[in-house]
């Protein structure tokens, strides 16, 4: 079998196992908040995150080594050697972090960008970064917490990935580049077989790359190191861990253009052909697609990091996006967030430059409503539509009807269409049916009336007859992009068509 064919195989072999062993999807909580505050401070504040819909933080550790240096995250790669007995009062803490709502899938954040340029053939100081993160996955070990966060960004511009004059040719200096991958990384697999890294970027830093019809070849042309490091990664990736590539360029895309299906492109396509051809199998089977959403753009008053109202609401704008991302991500969608908090901590030194007056969900009421529908639909929706009715904001969509028949042909009928219809409004559909074999569900249509049968039609699922033969069915639907109307079929038990008994049909909408 050819590369080629291999990719291929690879690639259907891993949606293959993501269909049928999908994870539970979540939602993690990153930014300059969390700088400061302990694991011990964070237990403290953990029931303040019980109506978030976060599911994990990123954890900057902290502490002083055997020789009294300070080490930390930040500055994890430029900073003194770590050892385990650093965090020996901290283990307790993270350890029940990992049994607690809302932190159990959290990430211990380390690897980063060195401040100073490290030369390539340094060994010892290679050496040292290698056994910081061994220290990292033995913490990630004894606590519970799999996830470890890792941000290369150049903040320093140090220019550590790319090739500078006077060092050797950039094939001879990709070699080294991977070599360093394996020994860095090699060490935390060996102590957490499990990890789930997430970078910000793993190979989605450089869009331009993937507008190319050669990716690697573009990357060589400028002089690129990383793609040879994250081979590196992978060459010492265990199939029982993950990477997951956050592409943090999602902070800019919009449902409105499908940025974030041109990301899941990319990072499902384009990505991997970065890398070398023997570890691109790998790649689709154990690196994940995720999104990076910027809670600062919902909130910022203008400039280029601004999204503004949708329907008059910036929260239903980030619902939107979310939305997108939630979907098409893996298993992890991350928050970045820096001007505000999450929670109101109390005991904790929150970084001062957070305004600590108001939160995330006081400056964007109701921000948690739509991703805990994400999360569990149909609770998520439920809670939704019981507080939109107790706060006498729930509209009805459909005419008051009562009990009536329906004559439908034999390839069903329209029951009702709903016009007020945009991309990302979303509803609820309820009604009876007194025919076992009647179905029912709900298409969509354009401005020109054509059906969008190419995204696909929600059938209603029915319950068992009620003693007098009545079948109670309800479901939650969102309108894809380019939809105008909603439509709701009903077809009867019949091939050749007929009557349906129906009762109660209700449309809300709740977004």
């Amino acid at each position: 079998m050819n590369r080629k064919k291999l990719f291929l195989a690879a690639a259907l072999a891993a949606s293959a196992v993501s269909r049928a062993d999908t994870p539970r999807k979540k939602c993690i909580a990153f930014g300059w908040e969390f700088r400061f505050i302990t694991p011990q401070q964070m237990l403290a504040n953990a029931e303040k995150f019980k109506d978030t819909a976060i599911d994990g933080v990123g954890i900057y550790l902290m502490a002083t080594n055997r020789a009294g240096q300070a080490i930390c995250s930040a500055g994890f790669t430029s900073g003194p050697e770590w050892d385990i007995e650093a965090f020996e009062d901290q283990i307790p803490a993270l350890r029940k972090l990992a049994e607690t709502d809302h932190f159990r899938d959290s990430f211990l954040k380390c690897f980063d960008a060195p401040r100073k340029r490290i030369a390539w053939q340094d060994d010892a100081a290679w050496a040292r970064i290698a056994r910081n993160m061994g220290v990292v996955g033995r913490l990630s070990r004894l606590t519970g917490i799999r996830g470890i966060n890792s941000d290369p960004e150049d903040y320093h511009r140090q220019d550590q990935y790319r090739r500078v004059d006077g060092e050797p040719p950039y094939d001879e200096l990709t070699a080294i580049a991977r070599r360093r991958g394996r020994e860095v990384f090699g060490p935390l697999f060996r102590e957490q077989p499990e990890a789930r890294v997430l970078f910000y970027w793993f190979l989605t830093s450089e869009k331009s790359y993937f507008e190319t019809p050669d990716p690697r070849a573009a990357a060589r042309e400028k002089g690129d190191l990383w793609p040879a490091f994250a081979d590196g990664i992978l060459d010492a990736l265990p199939p029982t861990a993950r990477i997951i590539d956050g592409d943090e360029h999602a902070y800019s895309s919009d449902y409105a253009q499908r940025g974030f299906h041109v990301s899941a492109c990319n990072q499902r396509l384009f990505a991997p052909l970065l890398l070398s051809p023997e570890n691109r199998a790998k790649h689709a089977l154990q690196v994940q697609t995720s999104f990076g959403l910027y809670l600062d753009m919902y909130v910022n008053d203008g400039g280029a990091w601004y999204f503004g109202p949708v329907n008059g609401s910036r929260v239903e704008h980030f619902r939107r996006n979310y939305s997108d991302a939630f979907k098409l991500a893996d298993e992890y969608v991350w928050l970045w967030g820096e001007r505000l908090p999450t929670v109101h901590w109390e005991g904790a030194h929150v970084n001062p430059s957070v305004n600590t007056e108001r939160t995330w969900a006081e400056a964007l009421p109701d921000l948690y409503m739509p991703m805990l529908a994400l999360h569990d639909a149909d609770w998520g929706l439920r809670r939704r539509k019981a507080a939109l009715a107790a706060a006498g904001r729930l509209v009805e969509r459909s005419p008051d009807t009562g009990r009536f028949e329906m004559e439908c042909a034999k390839n069903g009928s329209i029951l009702f269409a709903e016009t007020d219809v945009s991309a990302g409004d979303t509803f609820a559909v309820s009604l009876k049916v007194r025919d076992d074999g009647a179905k029912a569900h709900v298409s969509w249509q354009d401005a020109d009336g054509n059906w969008l049968w190419g995204l696909g039609s929600t059938w209603v699922p029915f319950a068992q007859p009620d003693s007098d033969g009545w079948r109670a069915g309800e479901v939650f639907v969102e309108a894809p992009m380019g939809a105008r109307r909603l439509a709701i079929g009903l077809s009867a038990g019949s091939p050749e068509g007929g009557v349906v008994p129906v009762d109660a049909l209700h449309v809300w909408k709740l977004h």
